[in-house]
């Protein structure tokens, strides 16, 4: 990767694509033979045969009151539940090969801050796919018999169509599909596609499918009842979890509000927010956002990456990088020494990329020892100036006078320089909104109280043993699990003790 992260403040989708495409490259040379996630990208499976199906990212870049009429996040993940279901159709298989499946997206507010959703649905109703899965065979069946084009019945457009309407959940209009998403062989059927379906249902006696008019939620018709496709046997085994590392009410708030009746349609399902993440310490929320839901799915716990490794990492992201982060050192490294190694060997490969540390450098306004030394060499030059051609344009002859002038010319030069670099600062940044400029200044105080709170622990107690800093914790909420606030603040301190010279 040629571009440089160093100096950015934020990935956008096509990188944190780039990211998720290497991290499922390093998980796939690690488990080759799982099947699905070989034969379709968008799946995972961790070693207890869950399955994690990600559904792309997702913008929330309107009004509150906007997102919370329109619902896109549970809208969102909705869809996923009946893309899910479309592909194991199209699979052609006749049980759901997992009895648990994890829904994972990425979230972007205000293209600024990234946070990650994963909904977990535990003890799937086998039945209920069953029943689907068998009614599909015979709606192929249906086509043939009346000599219909069996392309009715295949492809990624009808399995979804399909399922909208044996779970009683269709929105929108058919006849309104864009042309692009029908084969050549069937656009002649494209106005009846809508009829075939119905004429089918009714001839299964279930046409109470098919009538949403006269119901009291007009919305239903628009984006179906919201109802999940591949549902729990208890209610209670699906949950949503947001992971946000920077921890901001608002923000949890913002993205609850976007999938409200998401949850409140599939029986008030739990959402949580776990606050016993790791904290960013950088502009590497989209980092975080991902390591954060693969690591939940993986393992339940916390990820233990340090943002300075993962951005660094992230100039020269590869599988072997996803690999080491996601799933730990190889038998017989250190994590440290994996970590360069992989390091060089990737900068050998990509020496393009400028070194961070020079374009880490941010242009800031300027201090008063700025001002001062600014001002003696500009007085000193001016000085001159003044002398030969201000002041005898002006008929001033007394050297005070001068001397005095020069300086004040000298005071006004700066202060207008350091208004035209902080020009330039805003022209940079002129891209990013109110919210990023939040978040930015939110992470760089996290930093500095970071900072403050190691140079207290310097002389920490020798006495406790050093604990490992890949230690992780359960990744529940406090409330969930009973522990205390502190996480991030023991989680450095374990990782100071392990890196302090024992006596």
């Amino acid at each position: 990767m040629s571009k440089n992260y160093a100096h950015s403040y934020y990935l956008k989708s096509e990188d944190i694509a780039h990211l998720l495409d290497n991290y499922h490259q390093g998980y796939c040379s690690l488990y080759p033979t799982h099947l699905l996630p070989q034969q379709d990208n968008r799946f995972w499976q961790n070693e207890a045969g869950e399955l994690l199906f990600y559904a792309g990212e997702q913008a929330l870049l309107e009004d509150k009151q906007s997102e919370a009429q329109r619902q896109p996040l549970g809208r969102g993940l909705y869809t996923a539940s009946l893309d899910i279901t479309a592909c194991f159709l199209e699979l052609n298989l006749p049980e759901l090969p997992s009895d648990t499946i994890h829904i994972m997206s990425l979230i972007n507010l205000n293209r600024g801050h990234w946070t990650s959703v994963v909904l977990s649905i535990k003890d799937l109703n086998k039945q209920q796919y069953k029943a689907i899965y068998d009614l599909y065979q015979e709606f192929k069946q249906y086509l043939r018999d009346k000599n219909l084009d069996p392309n009715l019945g295949l492809g990624k457009m009808a399995p979804g169509i399909f399922i909208q309407y044996a779970t009683g959940n269709r929105h929108g209009d058919i006849t309104s599909l864009n042309k692009r998403n029908l084969t050549e062989s069937n656009q002649q059927d494209k106005e009846n596609i809508e009829n075939i379906l119905c004429a089918f249902f009714q001839s299964k006696n279930q046409g109470h499918l098919l009538d949403l008019k006269g119901q009291a939620d007009t919305n239903n018709y628009i984006e179906g009842n919201l109802s999940l496709v591949l549902a729990p046997n208890d209610p209670k085994n699906a949950n949503l979890h947001h992971f946000d590392s920077m921890f901001s009410e608002h923000t949890h708030a913002r993205v609850q509000r976007a999938c409200a009746r998401f949850l409140a349609a599939n029986h008030d399902m739990n959402y949580d927010a776990p606050k016993n993440l790791q904290v960013q310490t950088g502009a590497t929320c989209g980092e975080h956002a991902i390591l954060n839901g693969l690591k939940y799915v993986f393992f339940t716990s916390t990820h233990g990456i340090s943002s300075v490794d993962l951005r660094r990492a992230t100039n020269y992201f590869c599988p072997e990088f996803a690999r080491l982060f996601l799933f730990g050192s190889e038998p017989g490294k250190v994590y440290q020494e994996e970590f360069d190694l992989i390091l060089a060997q990737q900068m050998s490969k990509n020496p393009e990329i400028p070194s961070s540390k020079a374009d880490a450098e941010v242009k800031a306004g300027l201090n008063p020892a700025d001002y001062l030394v600014i001002g003696l060499l500009m007085g000193v030059a001016l000085n001159l100036v003044v002398q030969h051609v201000i002041a005898p344009a002006l008929g001033m002859l007394n050297p005070f006078f001068i001397a005095c002038a020069s300086v004040v010319l000298a005071i006004v030069s700066a202060i207008a320089l350091n208004d035209y670099i902080e020009e330039i600062d805003k022209t940079d940044k002129k891209d990013l909104s109110e919210e990023q400029r939040q978040l930015e200044a939110q992470s760089l105080r996290t930093l500095e109280a970071e900072k403050q709170a190691k140079k207290s622990r310097v002389c920490a107690s020798d006495l406790e043993p050093a604990a490992s800093s890949k230690s992780y914790l359960p990744l529940l909420s406090e409330k969930q699990a009973g522990l205390v606030p502190n996480f991030v603040e023991r989680q450095q301190e374990a990782d100071l003790r392990a890196s302090s010279p024992k006596p």
